[in-house]
């Protein structure tokens, strides 16, 4: 199936989005960051147009994509943390 048909990404969307969310609940505790992590998701995969997966492959897919986006969050929170001025402990 293409993702890029609307019916059929409207059907993912609503069958897969708070199963989503709740995975993105063991890696995110903050509830909105997990949806918005979710939506960018599934924006991502209405962008790639040309996108095929069928029923077996799209959560494996899914999950992947969504625990890497986890990462990457915690990776983006690391590093704003240890760039914000004071966060060194050795600059007081």
């Amino acid at each position: 199936m293409i993702i890029a048909d609307k019916q059929i990404f409207e059907k993912l969307f609503r069958d897969y989005y708070s199963l989503l969310c709740n995975y993105a609940g063991r890696f995110i505790t903050d509830y909105q960051v997990r949806e918005d992590i979710v939506q960018n998701y599934f924006i991502s995969i209405w962008e790639k147009k040309h996108l095929s997966v069928t029923e077996e492959t799209f959560l494996p897919y899914a999950y992947r994509s969504i625990r890497n986006s986890c990462i990457n969050y915690y990776k983006s929170e690391i590093f704003y943390r240890h760039s914000e001025p004071g966060s060194d402990p050795g600059s007081e």
